[in-house]
C-alpha cells in the first residue's frame, strides 16, 4: 500500500509540474483517464509494459518512477543490480495486485451464478408442484459446495488445508439440514455422520502423511489404498448395524481385497522402478570409470 501511495503522489507531482490535465496525459501515454486517476491516488499500479513509456514521458528514470522520487544531486546513481532488483520487486507486487483483483472478480462471478441457480431451482420447483421438494436439496448442497471453495479465494492457508477445514466444519451442519429437507427420520444422520467422521479422520491423516513424511507419489498412493481398508470395513459395519444386513458380503470382501491388491501392486511397482533406476545409475558410473 505504501509503495502505491508513494508512486501515486510522485505521478501526481510530475503531472502538475508539467501543467497538464489528466486528459492530456492519458492521451499522450495511451491509457484511460480512469486508470491514470487510480495510479495517482495509489489504488492501482501501472502495468510493467506501461512503466517505461510513463517514465520517458515525464523525463525520469524507471528506477526513480518505481521508488516514487527523483534522485538528489548528492546521491550516487543506482547500480544495475539495484535497478534489476527494484524492477523485479515491482513486477512481483504488480502480479500480486492483479491476482487479488482477478480472484475477487471470480468470487463475485461464482457467487452470483450459484445464487442465480438456487433461485431458479426454487422457482421452477415451486411452480411445478406448488411446494419445495428437490430444490431444497439442491440449494443446501450448492451452499455447502460454495462454503468449501470460499476459503480458496482468501489464501488463509494452503488450498488443500483450506478445503479440508471448510469441509470438516460444514459437513455435519450440511447433513442435518439435508436430513431436515428430505425428512429422512434421522436415518441419513445416523448413517452419514459416523461415515463422515471416519472419512474426515482418513482425509486428515492422509494430509498430514503427505505433508510430514514426504513420500513418493507411488508410496503415498499405496498408503492411501491400505488406509481405505479399515475405512471401508467401518462404513460397512455402520450400514450393517443400521439396516440389519450381513457385514461380510461377497462385494464387501471383494472391495477390501481389491484395495489390498492395489496397495501391494503400487509398492511392488515402486520397488521395481527404484531397482531399475539404481541399476541404470550403476551402469552409468561403470561406463564413466572405463
Amino acid at each position: 500500500m505504501l509503495e502505491r501511495e508513494r508512486m501515486g503522489n510522485f505521478l501526481l507531482e510530475l503531472r502538475r509540474d508539467k501543467g497538464l490535465s489528466t486528459t492530456e496525459v492519458a492521451e499522450a501515454i495511451n491509457v484511460s483517464e480512469e486508470d491514470l486517476a487510480k495510479w495517482e491516488d495509489g489504488s492501482k499500479l501501472p502495468e510493467m509494459d506501461q512503466v517505461q513509456p510513463v517514465a520517458d514521458f515525464y523525463g525520469v528514470t524507471v528506477n526513480e518512477l518505481l521508488r516514487g522520487e527523483r534522485y538528489s544531486l548528492d546521491e550516487s546513481a543506482p547500480s544495475e543490480h539495484d535497478v534489476t532488483q527494484n524492477v523485479l520487486e515491482y513486477a512481483n507486487n504488480n502480479m500480486s495486485e492483479q491476482f487479488k483483483h482477478t480472484r475477487r472478480e471470480w468470487l463475485i462471478a461464482i457467487t452470483g451464478v450459484l445464487a442465480f441457480v438456487i433461485v431458479a431451482c426454487l422457482i421452477i420447483d415451486f411452480l411445478s408442484v406448488n411446494t419445495i421438494t428437490w430444490s431444497g436439496i439442491a440449494s443446501v448442497s450448492i451452499v455447502f459446495a460454495w462454503g468449501i471453495i470460499l476459503p480458496l479465494f482468501f489464501r488463509l492457508t494452503t488450498p488443500i488445508m483450506s478445503s479440508l477445514i471448510a469441509f470438516s466444519v460444514l459437513i455435519i451442519p450440511y447433513l442435518f439440514l439435508l436430513n431436515l429437507v428430505i425428512s429422512a427420520n434421522n436415518i441419513l444422520v445416523n448413517v452419514a455422520i459416523p461415515i463422515t467422521l471416519v472419512s474426515l479422520i482418513y482425509l486428515w491423516a492422509l494430509y498430514f502423511i503427505y505433508k510430514r513424511m514426504h513420500l513418493s507419489s507411488w508410496r503415498f498412493l499405496a498408503v492411501a489404498a491400505f488406509g481405505l481398508v479399515p475405512v471401508v470395513i467401518i462404513i460397512n459395519l455402520v450400514i450393517s448395524m443400521q439396516f440389519n444386513i450381513p457385514l461380510f458380503t461377497v462385494w464387501n470382501v471383494l472391495g477390501v481385497l481389491i484395495l489390498i491388491g492395489i496397495g501391494v501392486g503400487l509398492v511392488y511397482f515402486e520397488r521395481e522402478k527404484m531397482k531399475k533406476e539404481s541399476d541404470e545409475s550403476i551402469g552409468d558410473t561403470s561406463s564413466e570409470i572405463k
